[in-house]
């Protein structure tokens, strides 16, 4: 689900207590007052500098200070401003609520929670407070929080900016994707010029498999914005999960030719031209996505497919180990290699990754069989026909299997066992058990 970063907006209001300076002291607060009236924040840093090393115990000062200090940027220097404001004067007006701000842009949300929930208490009816502190539960993962922040949010002020739009987002990571929908829609209803509403929205029918819908939406957002790769990124997704790989390949493409960096795209596409049975152009945009993405398992492991289905079975073999060193756990790769290395009459080899294959799904049936299979050709007679009757046993339907084990008992000369096989074969649809039932077995 994509996220739309919203940056905290900084409210400062200066409250400033009534105090008996020496006369320095209120000339350097003065003229620190002056030099942030007109932006010049360095200046005005220096002079509050001033101000404080006559005046130390002044959490008035520390406070302008700090709103220098979140002007330039210095996010950690303001915090610490604030801190010391607070630990002069601890019920300082705003000082919590910003310095809850500064610690979200610190990536410290819990801290920024915690200065919301105390700014909330000295302000229960504040739909900003409410709202951003929101945001950074969000941060935190905490999307029903999140949601019930906004829920009061819109209780309070239902034109509160984006609200709509942020609580459809933390619908979605819940997967309440009919509700993420309906904020959605009252989000466009505010603002119908928006390509990040439809987009989220667009995600959103993805989640309830309404592709059509969620194309639609993507078509708006292209409208909007035609020059965003994204986009097209996007609504390729949406109509490969339609089947519709030709289509799905030219939204590749354009979001390739905006951005010809843009993630996973040579990759998506790869997928797609496989689909369409184009394995050496999916071979070339694979070669594409790992200059981009060279840590990438699942890279690797599509193109061990195509190159596999390009009668290149050494390509595929190191294609495979290369998505092992990068992700042991990588679904089927042990398999999948297991099967190249049968084809190359590699049995010894084929038959340890089956064994980790298995360590992986005990309950494959096909992993069991090609092990089976490796096992017949050393002669491993025995503990092949375990594993044919553990693939049976896996799945009763399995017209190969049958038949595989029925030409392994042949092997045995277990002619009765095999023709027992080979008539269940024939009934799941054979056709080689029927050819060999009628040879064999009449």
């Amino acid at each position: 689900m994509k996220t739309l970063l919203f940056s905290f907006a900084f409210i400062s209001i200066f409250i400033f207590t009534e105090n008996v300076f020496a006369q320095t002291t209120v000339d350097y607060f003065t003229s620190g007052n002056e030099k942030l009236e007109q932006k010049d924040f360095k200046s005005a840093i220096k002079e509050y500098t001033k101000a404080l090393s006559l005046e130390p115990r002044n959490a008035d000062i520390y406070y302008s200070r700090a709103y220098c200090k979140t002007m330039l940027g210095d996010h950690l220097g303001s915090i610490q401003d604030y801190n010391k404001a607070l630990i002069i004067y601890p019920t300082m007006p705003n000082a919590h609520y910003n310095r809850a701000i500064e610690r979200a842009m610190m990536n410290d949300f819990s801290g920024a929670i915690q200065d919301f929930s105390v700014a909330l208490e000295k302000d229960l009816d504040n739909t900003d407070i409410y709202f951003k502190r929101g945001l950074a539960k969000s941060a935190l993962g905490d999307h029903l929080g999140a949601i019930q922040d906004f829920n009061k949010t819109i209780s309070l002020n239902p034109n509160t900016e984006n609200i709509f739009f942020n609580r459809g987002i933390e619908k979605g990571y819940l997967k309440e994707f009919t509700g993420a929908i309906q904020d959605y829609n009252k989000a466009i209803s505010i603002d119908s010029s928006n390509t990040d509403i439809y987009t989220n929205r667009a995600f959103a029918y993805i989640g309830l498999r309404n592709y059509t819908g969620a194309i639609q939406d993507f078509n708006k957002a292209i409208s909007l914005a035609p020059n965003k790769a994204e986009l097209y990124f996007n609504r390729g997704l949406a109509r490969g999960y339609m089947n519709d790989a030709p289509a799905a390949i030219r939204d590749y493409t354009k979001a390739i030719e905006l951005n010809p960096r843009i993630n996973n795209a040579y990759f998506n596409r790869g997928i797609e031209k496989g689909h369409l049975k184009e394995y050496k152009s999916a071979e070339l945009d694979y070669n594409k996505a790992i200059e981009q993405n060279p840590g990438s398992a699942d890279i690797y492991f599509n193109r061990a497919l195509v190159r596999s289905y390009l009668k290149d079975p050494q390509g595929a073999l190191q294609d495979y180990t290369k998505a092992i060193v990068l992700d042991p756990n990588t679904p089927n790769v042990f398999f999948n290699r297991g099967i190249e290395k049968l084809n190359l009459n590699d049995y010894n080899g084929a038959i340890k990754d089956f064994d980790l294959a298995i360590s992986h799904d005990h309950n494959n049936a096909d992993i069991y069989l090609n092990r089976a299979v490796a096992k017949t050709n050393l002669k491993l007679n025995t503990t092949a026909m375990f594993d044919y009757n553990k693939a049976i046993e896996l799945n009763p339907k399995s017209a190969e299997a049958f038949y595989s084990r029925a030409m392994a008992k042949m092997g045995m000369l277990d002619k009765s066992g095999a023709c027992i096989d080979l008539a269940t074969a024939k009934e799941l649809g054979s056709k080689l058990a029927a050819d060999q039932y009628a040879k064999s077995c009449k």
